[in-house]
């Protein structure tokens, strides 16, 4: 029965190729008893095979849901996704990613032990060659259960989509909803769905591998991957700034988020006119004025640059001195 569903895997796909069939299948492992999950699976407009695996995969598994629609961009798909499942609580995935094996049942007993409105997950990126690599997600956390205003004002917000497992109920009664059309969209999602959230609460354990695809970010670095992104960034912080007149708890993460969009500038490989295009388009935006409520800075070099970042005219030098340049 549909209202037995405990959790709902919600999966944008896009030509996913080799990689979707093991996200699928770590889905399946995940030692969840038949009826109490579903994986609905949005094609968005693949042309390498990706719908006929879907299909095949529907014919086989009841537990099982394939759409298809035009392409229209992750966003679209993963809220076409959200308004058809069915399970109390929700996990968006990326088709070429793996959930850590036997995870969700704990994390679906915390849920519900704790009465959470969302956990925030820990993620480990990884290649084709090994699990290992970074792990994010994991520190700067507060311990036990928080509100969702609380987290935004004093923990470091992860924003990708994947890294939440969140009660369905909170998303669909307020309105929460991706951000269509643009890329970065996770940014403006994670905060919206924590306005609304009364029991937030961290898991410490790492529960999702993310594909680190190398080859395709050096492919993406050409200017017009720049000034989409750039563009993308500043309709994500306009949307943002709204949400903090209505909210009044997103000024920490509003200057997190500053800081990173003047840092994407600086390291990028646009012209030195085009960077001073922007800077004047990010004044008009009051990108930087945020940058007073930044709080996750940690290395000192990080730190001096955000406080110089502050005053527009300061930036204006930082940018044409690269040696300047903080290091990651």
């Amino acid at each position: 029965m549909m209202d037995h569903i405990r959790l709902s895997f919600v999966i944008p796909v896009y030509n996913a190729g080799p990689y979707l069939e093991p996200c699928l299948r770590s889905l399946e492992e995940q030692g969840l008893k038949e009826g109490e999950y579903e994986v609905v699976c949005v094609d968005d407009g693949s042309t390498d095979g990706s719908w006929q695996t879907l299909q095949k995969w529907e014919g086989r598994k009841k537990f099982f849901r394939a759409l298809q629609e035009k392409h229209g961009g992750a966003s679209c798909a993963r809220n076409r996704g959200l308004e058809v499942a069915q399970g109390k609580y929700v996990w968006m995935v990326d088709a070429d990613d793996l959930l850590v094996p036997r995870c969700a049942p704990r994390l679906l007993e915390r849920m519900e032990r704790e009465e959470l409105d969302v956990l925030t997950l820990g993620v480990q990126d990884y290649t084709d060659e090994t699990h290992r690599g970074a792990v994010s997600n994991v520190a700067h956390k507060l311990p036990g259960v928080v509100t969702g205003r609380t987290y935004l004002l004093h923990c470091e917000v992860e924003m990708a989509c994947w890294c939440l497992l969140f009660r369905r109920e909170v998303a669909v009664t307020h309105g929460v909803r991706l951000m269509e059309g643009i890329t970065l969209e996770d940014l403006e999602f994670a905060p919206h769905l924590l306005m609304y959230s009364r029991r937030v609460a961290s898991e410490s354990r790492v529960c999702y591998y993310y594909r680190h695809n190398m080859a395709g970010i050096s492919k993406r670095k050409t200017p017009d991957f720049y000034t989409y992104r750039l563009a993308c960034w500043l309709k994500v912080m306009d949307r943002l700034q709204e949400h903090e007149r209505q909210a009044g708890c997103l000024g920490p993460v509003m200057g997190d988020k500053a800081y990173m969009l003047l840092l994407f500038l600086w390291e990028s490989d646009l012209g030195m006119a085009e960077k001073m295009r922007y800077v004047d388009l990010m004044e008009q935006h009051g990108v930087f004025g945020l940058l007073r409520n930044r709080k996750m800075i940690y290395k000192r070099r990080h730190r001096l640059a955000a406080a110089g970042f502050r005053l527009p005219w300061v930036y204006r030098l930082f940018l044409r001195q690269p040696w300047l340049r903080p290091r990651h």
